[in-house]
């Protein structure tokens, strides 16, 4: 997990909370977020997720990879 603070939030101010992935490998994938208030970026993440089994690591599932690909950075729809 990667978080970079931009500039301090204020409350009560509602924030805009994004996320997509971004990167999507053979056993694991990244997302991205980013947190918006009052039209400006205040805060950019990154989270590796690994798909793991009884051994470690293993390979993800068509079913989740094509699940995944819906919610890819820079797709629309």
């Amino acid at each position: 997990v990667t978080i970079d603070y931009l500039r301090e939030g204020r409350y009560p101010a509602p924030l805009l909370a994004c996320a997509a992935v971004s990167h999507i490998g053979n056993s694991s994938f990244v997302y991205a977020t980013a947190l918006f208030q009052e039209g400006s970026c205040i805060s950019l993440g990154e989270t590796v997720h690994v798909c793991v089994g009884a051994d470690g690591s293993q390979p993800m599932g068509d079913a989740m990879r094509a699940a995944l690909n819906g919610f890819r950075l820079g797709t629309a729809g």
